[in-house]
């Protein structure tokens, strides 16, 4: 079995602890052993000299064995005096020449160390210990001390000394150190304990914290509500710190009161009385920390002047102390509150602080990651210019009430409306006067309808509304006589009067349509007839406008045969880098010279091909044409430029698509990384696994790809996050009313900076103004194009433009935005005129 790291440590601790403890008992054990021995020697010593110093005898008793009855009364005044028990005289060759007990007597060294010793002068000293009838066994000191008599006669004294009762004194003064030094070991053991466990502590705590921050990135990642990842969160801290009670309070749209908060431990009354209450100074912790945008410490809340308001409230709850800390965003907006409480009063600790800290930055993240990918949704399927549904979301909503209908065998509706003469209004006035009329109809057109009813922005000044249940074509006459009536009344904008009017096309299902595309489709067969009619009024689709679609369908044929006769050519588009200047791309654009007809408007043609089978052909032919335009431009020094061509659904979903690309590319002798394929955002929902493989193939080719007209589709962080990208190109829409229109400079911005992040390049279309160029490249957009730097034209216009006319059109223009290159420019016309004169 592997243990963790945590009970190595603990294991480890241990057996230090019992080693030292052993190890202090063993070293006191030979300290008692080696002092008993000493002092055996030591009394031995000094019994020595005594008898040297007092046996008159003693040469006789050495050399002959004699010794006299005085001599033995000094022998047992000696022995009578002292701790010594018998003793025994021994001559040079260790035999015994005098014992001071009768009987054997055996040395316990052999006879030629005590030769050894008597020879060398050295002592020897041995305990012995002696089992007894006593309850203590008896502790005997024999010690061999060298003497010599005043003639000079060598020999031993042999001394057993009663060392018992010293023995007793010296283990009981053992066994009080080694209680000292057992609390001294204890006490070093506990602190060390207690180091090990809070570090053991904290490091749960790290990896509890960790995995809580896990889980709730997990959820952002899922799309988990945000009140659930809160609620995770909440639930996390009070288990990693089960004294505490904790709260998260988010502030609401205007930034001065308190909603929706996550705080299952307090009381139902509490939480109440908190929604709503608006914060400042003083008003409790939460309130003063959000006011304040700081940390707010209470110890004990109630004494403390920031609870007097609800003192008596809070003493219900039994909680003393709260800490309070704001969640501040990236932006430095205060998001909320997140609050501590406890039971008891308290304040915190520097450990604590920081996992509060921790704890904040975690709640900041999940609020921001959640409110910015509400705006990105909401962008999504709400006009940025009047708050109404899109076209995506209208679509949506028109697909769920035709399932109504035909389930409830009813009948709903569909009208589509522009207002009349609105290009004359923006090149009067102005396009920020032009916005303001679409948005002053749109509210106006809004507050005509139902309440079941729903009015959206289809683009431009076309709007639409969805009538969920119509159950007489008098209705619909009614409201839009209602719609009519008050568009044209004036509208009043910038101290300007300004009249206009709308138009209206209607068509019903199930009588004009089966399903919402065809609903779509005659509601603005039905427009056009209105529009035709002289404008200012209302037409239901009628049968006879099925010329207009034969219209259609006879553009789909000659479109069919234009093919055939090569009546399909490219022009191009210059794309520029804002902040160089330099030309990045061109994009190749389709145009029709059709035999009768003359020139075929793309926005006419375009919608026609790409929902025919002839897009197949026609989008490979194109293709063909820009690689080889691509490859002679390259060949003749253009070889930084990357030609970009749009490629529709079907032809992206052609199986045999990226083989094709192969092909084109090998037959043209262009290289993959010229070529940039520009797709749409609703190619990506078809079907994302085969997107996400020919995407895959593309980028292993070497072609790059861009997202065509970004912004106005299903724009999902989960396919740009996924998919294999290198470009976006922000719709001209949104580029149209920059930079005073705030809502175009959020969505953006909001795109520039997502892209960044991506590691996406941008390009923004619809370029028209020096201003429009001079936000984007402030806010980092890496190309554009547009009219302020050129139209499209075909290969020839554009090498005459690239040679003659690149640098006054562009550098001249961009200089124009700050001063500094137009002043320039004529300082060097300036130049040369002097030059010449």
């Amino acid at each position: 079995m592997r243990l963790s790291q945590d009970a190595k440590l603990l294991l480890s601790t241990l057996i230090v602890i019992v080693a030292a403890v052993a190890a202090s008992w063993v070293a006191l054990g030979k300290a008692r052993h080696f002092i008993l021995k000493k002092e055996g020697r030591y009394t031995a010593v000094h019994w020595a000299q005594y008898l040297e110093n007092n046996l008159r005898g003693l040469d006789g008793l050495l050399s002959a064995g004699l010794i006299t009855n005085e001599d033995r009364m000094t022998f047992d005044f000696a022995t009578a005096t002292g701790n010594v028990l018998n003793y025994q005289i021994l001559d040079e060759r260790g035999a015994v020449a005098f014992s001071s007990w009768s009987g054997d007597f055996r040395l316990s060294i052999p006879t030629d160390h005590v030769q050894a010793a008597i020879r060398n002068d050295k002592s020897y000293t041995e305990l012995i210990e002696y089992e007894g009838g006593e309850s203590r066994p008896r502790l005997v000191a024999e010690a061999y001390v060298p003497i010599e008599s005043t003639a000079g006669y060598k020999g031993a004294v042999n001394v057993k000394i009663d060392l018992t009762e010293r023995a007793v004194e010296l283990e009981r003064r053992s066994m009080f150190a080694f209680l000292g030094l057992l609390g001294f070991v204890t006490l070093i053991s506990t602190f060390c304990g207690a180091l090990v466990w809070r570090n053991i502590r904290n490091r749960q705590w790290a990896e509890d914290l960790q995995n809580s921050r896990s889980v709730v990135l997990e959820q952002l990642a899922t799309g988990m509500p945000l009140k659930q990842v809160l609620l995770t969160l909440v639930q996390s801290v009070e288990r990693l710190k089960p004294d505490t009670v904790c709260s998260i309070l988010l502030l609401d749209e205007s930034g001065t009161r308190f909603k929706d908060g996550v705080s299952p431990s307090l009381p139902e009354f509490f939480r109440n009385s908190i929604n709503g209450v608006q914060i400042g100074h003083g008003v409790g912790s939460c309130g003063t920390a959000a006011y304040t945008r700081e940390l707010v410490i209470v110890s004990d809340v109630l004494t403390h002047p920031y609870w007097a308001g609800i003192r008596d409230l809070v003493a219900r709850t039994g909680l003393r102390a709260c800490w309070s800390l704001p969640v501040i965003s990236s932006d430095d907006e205060v998001l909320g509150t997140i609050a501590l409480y406890y039971r008891e009063p308290r304040e915190p600790t520097d450990a604590e602080l920081e996992f509060f800290r921790t704890i904040s930055h975690l709640v900041g993240i999940a609020v921001e990651q959640r409110r910015f990918q509400a705006r990105i949704a909401h962008l999504a399927h709400y006009d940025t210019l009047t708050g109404l549904p899109n076209r995506r979301k209208l679509q949506a909503r028109l697909q769920q009430y035709v399932s109504e209908a035909r389930i409830a065998n009813g009948t709903m509706a569909l009208a589509i409306l522009d207002i009349d003469k609105f290009k004359t209004i923006n090149d009067t006035y102005g396009h920020p006067v032009g916005d303001s009329v679409i948005r002053e109809a749109a509210r106006r057109i809004a507050a005509c309808v139902r309440e079941d009813d729903i009015v959206g922005r289809l683009g431009g000044d076309e709007l639409a509304i969805v009538f969920r249940k119509v159950s007489d074509v008098r209705e619909i006459a009614e409201v839009s006589d209602r719609i009519a009536e008050a568009v044209r009344l004036p509208m009043y904008i910038d101290g300007k009067s300004i009249a206009t009017s709308s138009s209206i096309g209607v068509s019903c299902f199930p009588q004009h349509a089966s399903d919402s595309d065809e609903l779509f489709i005659k509601a603005d067969h039905a427009l056009y007839q209105a529009k035709q009619s002289g404008r200012a009024t209302c037409e239901i689709y009628d049968e006879e406008l099925h010329e207009l679609i034969r219209e259609k369908q006879i553009l789909e044929r000659d479109a069919a045969l234009g093919i055939q006769k090569d009546e399909f050519s490219l022009v191009y588009q210059p794309q520029i880098d804002l902040k160089s200047g330099a030309l990045i791309g061109l994009e190749a654009l389709a145009r029709w010279e059709h035999p009768v007809l003359g020139q075929v408007p793309p926005n006419k043609f375009i919608p026609i091909a790409e929902t025919s089978p002839i897009i197949i052909e026609l989008g490979e032919r194109l293709l063909r044409q820009a690689c080889t335009q691509a490859a002679r431009w390259r060949q003749g020094g253009l070889t930084n430029v990357k030609i970009a061509v749009n490629v529709a659904a079907r032809q992206f979903k052609d199986p045999l698509f990226v083989e094709k690309i192969k092909n084109i590319l090998e037959q043209t002798d262009l290289k993959p990384c010229a070529l940039e394929l520009e797709i749409t955002e609703t190619m990506l929902i078809d079907d994302f696994d085969v997107v996400e493989k020919t995407l895959g193939e593309l980028n292993a080719l070497g072609t790059s790809v861009s997202i065509d007209d970004f912004g106005t589709g299903y724009s999902s962080l989960l396919y740009l996050s996924k998919l294999p990208f290198q470009n976006l190109k922000i719709d001209r829409s949104f580029v149209h009313n920059l930079p005073s229109d705030s809502n175009s400079v959020a969505i953006v911005t909001s795109i520039i900076a997502m892209a960044r992040q991506l590691n996406l390049s941008v390009i923004a279309e619809g370029i028209e103004t020096c201003e429009q160029a001079e936000f984007l490249r402030m806010n980092e957009c890496v190309g554009g194009q547009g009219y302020l730097f050129a139209q499209p034209m075909d290969a020839l216009q554009l090498e005459t433009w690239l040679r003659d006319d690149f640098v006054n059109t562009f550098h001249g223009r961009l200089g124009a935005m700050n001063g500094q290159m137009e002043a320039a420019r004529v300082a060097s016309l300036k130049h040369s005129e002097l030059r010449s004169a």
